[in-house]
């Protein structure tokens, strides 16, 4: 599929972060762009519907990182998935860029191009998500289920290197991945979405059950280790994964409603170059998770590329796990 040149207005977008980052470097532009941001003001109180831990199988998770860059800092961005070992089948949450990456970015016109190798570009694999899987002692034909935060090309493109394993998402995610601005700016790639057409897609459909802030939620194996839960605003299908090893081990992985643990913690709103579709969406968004971290000051949030908050749920690094006893593996 060729795609169509870009509005004005994109283009001009793009030229600005393509203009700054070689004017100033990488670093200084992400200073400019990850400080001196002015807090959003408090959502007010939300009820909470504490969440069942009673019945919560021996389930493990383990970091999978295809791709790093700046480092492990304040800075520090990452492409990674979550692996959930579970009894009734292995669970793999995003899977970063595909290892064909530069070439889908060459269909693309030059501003585009070059957005696409200034910022996920530097999340590029450094190798294939099946070597990172492998490396964790993995078999492929484990996975039964692949489930994106949402469906951007840094998320879901390491799906095209697995084997055919069915995806799970929201109809509004799934309609999503024929957005024409999507397409036309990189953000979903043509030969992805055209993936997802072979009939591995399965609905994602949320029930009408409070769980914790949320007022809908999604049981996958209905023993509450594995929650999902929505979290439109950068995508309209967004969701947020809570992983439950034990009552005192919980992980709750926001996908890109987040970039840092800081935008959570603090309430700021995501740097301008994390382009959102749904603006207050994904405002409201920092604000429901800002209060769920005032409710619940030990469950570990992890923004999709935040290499820190990764770290601070796997202290050994990329390739290492946790199970119910808390431990590193």
């Amino acid at each position: 599929m060729k795609i169509k040149r870009n509005p004005l207005r994109v283009i001009l977008f793009t030229v600005s972060i393509v203009i700054a980052a070689i004017l100033f470097g990488v670093p200084a532009f992400l200073a400019v762009a990850l400080y001196g941001r002015r807090p959003l003001p408090p959502l007010g109180h939300l009820s909470r519907t504490p969440a069942n831990l009673s019945r919560l199988p021996r389930t493990e998770v383990c970091w999978v990182e295809t791709g790093h860059a700046f480092g492990s800092g304040s800075f520090a961005m990452t492409a990674s998935g979550l692996l959930i070992r579970h009894p009734k089948g292995d669970v793999l949450i995003d899977g970063g860029n595909s290892s064909r990456f530069e070439e889908e970015a060459s269909q693309f016109p030059m501003w585009q191009r070059l957005v696409m190798i200034a910022i996920p570009g530097r999340l590029k694999p450094r190798g294939s998500l099946p070597e990172a899987l492998r490396a964790l002692g993995e078999r492929l034909r484990k996975i039964q289920l692949l489930i994106p935060s949402h469906a951007h090309l840094d998320h879901v493109g390491g799906y095209e290197d697995l084997p055919r394993i069915p995806v799970l998402l929201s109809p509004l995610e799934l309609n999503y991945l024929y957005d024409r601005k999507a397409l036309q700016t990189g953000a979903v790639i043509p030969q992805q979405a055209k993936m997802l057409e072979d009939g591995r897609a399965r609905e994602l459909r949320f029930s009408d059950t409070p769980y914790e802030i949320f007022q809908q939620s999604f049981d996958l194996y209905e023993d509450g280790s594995i929650v999902l839960v929505p979290l439109p605003g950068h995508t309209p299908g967004s969701v947020g994964v809570f992983i439950n090893l034990d009552a005192d081990h919980r992980i709750f992985y926001v996908g890109d409603a987040a970039l840092q643990v800081r935008e959570i913690t603090e309430r700021l709103r995501k740097p301008f170059f994390l382009q959102d579709v749904e603006p207050g969406k994904a405002a409201e968004a920092v604000q429901q998770l800002n209060e769920l971290h005032r409710m619940l000051p030990t469950l570990v949030m992890i923004p999709a590329h935040g290499r820190s908050g990764f770290f601070s749920a796997f202290p050994g690094g990329p390739g290492t796990c946790q199970s119910a006893r808390g431990g590193l593996e």
